[in-house]
């Protein structure tokens, strides 16, 4: 069996070939397709780029991301994730982090009746939650209102991974508050040839992460 990614469709809108393909409707899943499905625009790798995003958030926040039964300001996660992301209260647990769960299914508590927590589920909890909040960073990037804001899959599987670090991410819901302003490519990939004394050449590929904080390579 071959697994498959799917439902977004845009891997069948491309020829190999191609690298560009503009639509004249609206294609892909509301909800989790790019802006520029629908304004028109080109359709490159960056609309996957940018649903993928939006699944990470779901994943993250463990809920879909529009909510009628939510209140209304928690109705669309992604935008109240960011600014719950911005008050520093993203990583606030909504149950009693001090409660552990024994292997066994039991509550460990302490003869006061608290609940006793080690020093390794402490760190695995440590663990998990920086695991959580980068996903929530990468998310961000990824659903940057302009493509060019939205870093390579590579880069994303990197960052998830943690063989990259991740850059605070600049807001990307600027756009629905007011004119978005002119943001440069800080995923942009430059390539620089230098020749040896003999026949070798050698390639150094140097990838700008832009002034916004992200480490260059």
């Amino acid at each position: 069996m071959t697994p498959k990614v799917a439902d977004f469709g845009l891997a069948r809108l491309v020829n190999r070939g191609d690298t560009h393909v503009s639509v004249s409707g609206m294609r892909g899943t509301p909800g989790y397709a790019a802006p520029e499905t629908w304004m028109q625009s080109g359709v490159t790798e960056k609309c996957d780029v940018y649903s993928f995003g939006m699944l990470l958030l779901e994943i993250a926040g463990r809920r879909r991301n529009f909510d009628e039964a939510a209140p209304e300001s928690q109705q669309w996660w992604p935008m109240a994730a960011w600014t719950r992301y911005e008050r520093g209260e993203l990583m606030m647990a909504d149950d009693d982090a001090a409660v552990v769960n024994h292997p066994s299914g039991e509550i460990c508590s302490g003869g006061d009746g608290e609940a006793v927590v080690t020093v390794a589920e402490a760190d695995d909890e440590r663990r998990c939650k920086e695991a959580v909040e980068r996903m929530y960073q990468v998310a961000f990037w990824c659903v940057q209102q302009r493509p060019e804001a939205r870093p390579p899959m590579g880069a994303v599987v990197k960052m998830l991974e943690g063989e990259m670090d991740v850059a605070p991410p600049v807001n990307p819901f600027l756009h629905l508050m007011a004119a978005p302003a002119p943001v440069t490519n800080p995923w942009a990939t430059t390539t620089t040839t230098t020749a040896s004394s003999g026949n070798a050449v050698s390639e150094n590929v140097v990838v700008s992460h832009g002034s916004d904080g992200i480490v260059s390579l």
